[in-house]
C-alpha cells in the first residue's frame, strides 16, 4: 500500500516529489448553514501537472462514514496501488462529508446538501485547483450505500454534471413517511430533520428512486454511463430491491450496466471490488 502526508490545511500546499497526499479544506456554500468539510486525495506529482490534466472522481461516503472514510477505510490505498501498476490514471479523489444528511435538501431549504453536491461542489473545486480537468468527461462520481444513493440522485437529476456515475451497494427503499415512522429512534430523529417531522411536512416521498423515476422526463443519451456493483448477501439484494431499481432504471430509459458479486453490505466486499469502480471511471476517462 502507498504511503501518503496528511495535511489539514485550507489551501493546496507543496507535495514530496513522488508522494500521494491528502488536503482537508472547509467550502463555504450560501446553499449550507456551515462550510463543508472536503478531504482531497491528491497523487504524485500534482503539483507539477499541467493545467486541466487530471481527472476528478467525487466520492459519496455511507451513511456511517464522513469525509475520511476515502482514506480510513483503505480506499486510497487501493488506488494508489491501482495507478501504480498502471490499472488507472492518476486521478484527484474529493470526498466531501454529509454525514446525517441524506445528500438531500431538507424540507426547510436550510441546509441544501443536494444543491450543493450537484452544483457548488464541483465548480469551486474547479476554482480552487488550475490542475482538474475542465471537461465533463473528466469528471467522475461514486458512491457507497447512501452515498450511492446520493450520485444515482445526482445522475437522475442533473445528468448533465458528471461524464460517468457509479453506485456501491445502493441504499434503496420505497422512501415514506410510513416507513420514516418504522424506524428506530435515532432512524426517526435523522430522517425527520432532513424530511419533515410530520406527515404534513414531509418531503421523503419525492426523495425515492422509485418515484424519481417514474417522473423523470429525460431526453435520450442525457444520462451519463452508469455503473451499479452490489453483494449478492446485500439485504438489499436479498429483499429485490436493488432489481427493482434495475427494472425502474429500465423503464425510464437510462442506461446502465448492473453487477452482482459475492458479498454482503459492509467495507470488507466494498474494498474487494472497489478496483471495478476505479476502472470503470478509468475507461470514462480515457474516452472509452
Amino acid at each position: 500500500m502507498a504511503a501518503f502526508l496528511l495535511f489539514a490545511t485550507a489551501s493546496p500546499g507543496a507535495s514530496p516529489a513522488g508522494a500521494p497526499r491528502e488536503e482537508r479544506t472547509l467550502l463555504p456554500s450560501p446553499l449550507m448553514p456551515d462550510p463543508v468539510p472536503v478531504r482531497l486525495w491528491l497523487p504524485a506529482g500534482f503539483d507539477t501537472a499541467s493545467p486541466g490534466s487530471l481527472p476528478l472522481l467525487v466520492f459519496l461516503h455511507d451513511g456511517f462514514g464522513s469525509e475520511r472514510s476515502f482514506s480510513g477505510k483503505g480506499l486510497a490505498g487501493i488506488l494508489a496501488d491501482a495507478i501504480a501498476r498502471g490499472d488507472v490514471p492518476p486521478m484527484v479523489v474529493a470526498s466531501p462529508g454529509t454525514l446525517g444528511t441524506y445528500n438531500s435538501n431538507d424540507y426547510l431549504g436550510r441546509k441544501r446538501t443536494f444543491d450543493f453536491l450537484a452544483d457548488a461542489l464541483v465548480p469551486d473545486l474547479l476554482a480552487r485547483y488550475p490542475q482538474l480537468r475542465r471537461d465533463r468527461a473528466g469528471r467522475g462520481l461514486t458512491g457507497i450505500s447512501l452515498g450511492g444513493y446520493g450520485a444515482l440522485k445526482i445522475a437522475l437529476r442533473r445528468p448533465e454534471r458528471f461524464g460517468a456515475v457509479s453506485a456501491l451497494s445502493t441504499w434503496v427503499e420505497d422512501l415514506s413517511f410510513e416507513l420514516q415512522q418504522e424506524q428506530g429512534l435515532f432512524g426517526r430523529w435523522t430522517m425527520g430533520r432532513v424530511f419533515g417531522k410530520s406527515a404534513e411536512t414531509s418531503v421523503i416521498r419525492g426523495e425515492s428512486l422509485f418515484v424519481i423515476l417514474e417522473g423523470l422526463d429525460a431526453s435520450p443519451g442525457a444520462s451519463p454511463p452508469l455503473l451499479l456493483v452490489t453483494g449478492d448477501r446485500d439485504p438489499r439484494s436479498l429483499n429485490g430491491n436493488h432489481l427493482r431499481l434495475e427494472s425502474a432504471l429500465a423503464a425510464a430509459g437510462i442506461p446502465f450496466e448492473a453487477r452482482r458479486r459475492p458479498g454482503a453490505h459492509d467495507w470488507s466486499f466494498w474494498r474487494s471490488v472497489f478496483c471495478e469502480i476505479l476502472e470503470f471511471h478509468a475507461r470514462r476517462f480515457s474516452g472509452t
